[in-house]
């Protein structure tokens, strides 16, 4: 539980870096991804990832909007 606790707080004070759920997850020593993925989600009610991506959409600028939809064309045109 204290290493779940840590990676949340990791994960929510990822503001402004590029960092990915797995990073900070192996960083505080999960090498099983999936069953890490599943305990934070019993324990905090919402994925890694949903819990990353809280905090950089809270931070979005203009210029995070606009990367936003270049990704969502880019994504979009390769189908």
């Amino acid at each position: 539980m204290l290493r779940l606790s840590q990676v949340r707080g990791a994960l929510l004070s990822a503001r402004g870096q590029l960092v990915t759920v797995t990073e900070i997850a192996t960083e505080f020593g999960f090498a099983e991804l999936g069953r890490f993925s599943v305990e934070y989600r019993k324990v905090f009610g919402e994925s890694p990832s949903e819990t990353l991506h809280q905090v950089h959409a809270s931070n979005t600028s203009s210029a995070g909007c606009a990367r936003n939809r270049i990704s969502d064309l880019t994504t979009s045109t390769s189908m």
